[in-house]
């Protein structure tokens, strides 16, 4: 839940701005191997992305200073089908071109995007995007780690989650 406090940006938040690049987002398709619970890892993906309490911020880039406020609900992931389609490989390639030029609004987010696309023969492929003020490669790379490591201990409980980005609050950056 936001605090509607505002807080300053990152050095590297700061950087994405003065960058001035209309799309500062990135991506990435995985293709899952092995049987998949997909309400498990929907769930598991869920908890994961409410532990990285950085994607939950929104960008106040008008005034003399920008800042960001933390607290946007958990989006995702969405589940889609492709397992039906006379062309699923198509199906797929289009649905994350398309949202690859969709623009990421700072000041309403979310800014990221996750997507679980059920494929046939009971495969699955799973689509991040992040805009760069939340997330980097590094820490998409995290995100992925924890979430393979919480889907797979099971009904056990997780270890606790990372104390570096993106795992850390925004503040502790400041």
């Amino acid at each position: 839940m936001s605090t509607g406090e505002v807080l300053p940006l990152t050095y590297d938040q700061l950087a994405v701005l003065r960058a001035g690049v209309p799309d500062a987002s990135f991506g990435q398709y995985l293709e899952l191997d092995g049987p998949l619970d997909e309400d498990r890892f929907s769930r598991v993906l869920q908890q994961t992305l409410a532990e990285c309490t950085g994607l939950h911020s929104t960008f106040v880039l008008d005034g003399p200073e920008p800042g960001q406020v933390t607290g946007a609900p958990v989006t995702g992931p969405d589940v889609l089908d492709a397992a039906a389609s006379d062309d699923p490989g198509r199906l797929v390639t289009t649905w994350i071109d398309h949202e690859l030029t969709r623009p990421m609004d700072p000041g309403t987010g979310p800014l990221y995007v996750h997507a679980l696309f059920r494929l046939p023969h009971g495969r699955y492929g799973w689509f991040q995007r992040y805009h760069r003020l939340v997330n980097d490669e590094p820490g998409m790379t995290a995100i992925v780690h924890r979430t393979a490591e919480t889907y797979e201990a099971g009904e056990s409980a997780p270890t606790p989650p990372p104390e570096s980005r993106p795992f850390v609050s925004p503040s502790v950056p400041l």
